[in-house]
């Protein structure tokens, strides 16, 4: 830099910027319980539920040991089922009804080519390769990549039409508790053996009407009514949260999946 050269001069800004300021995008507010329980009820992954058509459900007892819960389409004396629903511990499967020299048969992607399944167009569900089910009479033998179970015919039910029915009840015992989801709202009910919801929890049902309180003192068990919110997703599972209510306290978490 010469010495002799004036300094260079920087022109002034016609205006003054101020500093500069980045706003934080504020979180949304949490939604509260009066909302949530008001909020249309959550629809379930359809594998948790009977197909369209469904006429009824079958619970086969099989060995090695392996419960299964399966629901049939409309059939009567001259039309079989055409397809049929199957529940695992796992997973939840369709089968279509494929020709059979006896009995009934039935098989998963029974209409996929072999070419479509090299090409990975369609994806098989764990333990859907080989799935494969076979009836003769009130016995069944099921197959697939990892072996065969031979299964008995324990139960049926008729499925009737779930409009005024709870969207989904679970239940268990020792000790007894009954979970029921609302049909129209995001609104749980928990019924629980008498002593379950207290201490840690210290829940009480707030919301209980005195005849509601009458019945559940004279029959040991505690009902809870509460808002319920979807956690998250995934594999056709829903994780659903709520909060135990307390006395002056953030409650207990529920969570149900």
């Amino acid at each position: 830099m010469d010495a002799g050269q004036p300094p260079l001069k920087v022109p002034a800004p016609a205006h003054d910027p101020g500093p500069v300021v980045h706003e934080v995008a504020k979180k949304p507010a949490p939604p509260s319980a009066e909302s949530l329980g008001k909020a249309a009820a959550v629809t379930l992954p359809s594998s948790f539920l009977p197909p369209p058509r469904a006429s009824e459900y079958q619970v086969w007892r099989c060995t090695p040991a392996q419960d299964l819960l399966m629901a049939f389409s409309e059939g009567d004396a001259e039309a079989s089922h055409d397809w049929l629903r199957l529940w695992s511990r796992r997973h939840a499967y369709t089968l279509e009804r494929v020709v059979s020299a006896s009995g009934e048969r039935y098989q998963a992607n029974a209409g996929v080519s072999s070419a479509e399944q090299a090409s990975g167009d369609v994806k098989a569900l764990p333990g859907e390769e080989g799935l494969e089910v076979w009836f003769k009479g009130s016995e069944a033998m099921l197959q697939n990549a990892r072996g065969n179970l031979e299964c008995v015919q324990d139960d049926r039910r008729v499925i009737h039409p779930t409009t005024q029915k709870p969207l989904l009840v679970a239940q268990g015992n020792e000790p007894g508790w009954q979970v029921s989801l609302d049909s129209e709202h995001n609104l749980l009910t928990l019924t629980a053996m008498q002593g379950l919801l207290d201490s840690p929890h210290e829940a009480q049902a707030s919301e209980r009407s005195a005849e509601t309180e009458a019945g559940a003192r004279s029959s040991g068990v505690q009902v809870v009514k509460l808002p319920y919110r979807v956690a998250r997703e995934a594999n056709d599972s829903r994780v659903l949260k709520a909060q135990l209510p307390a006395d002056g306290k953030q409650g207990e978490p529920l969570q149900l999946v």
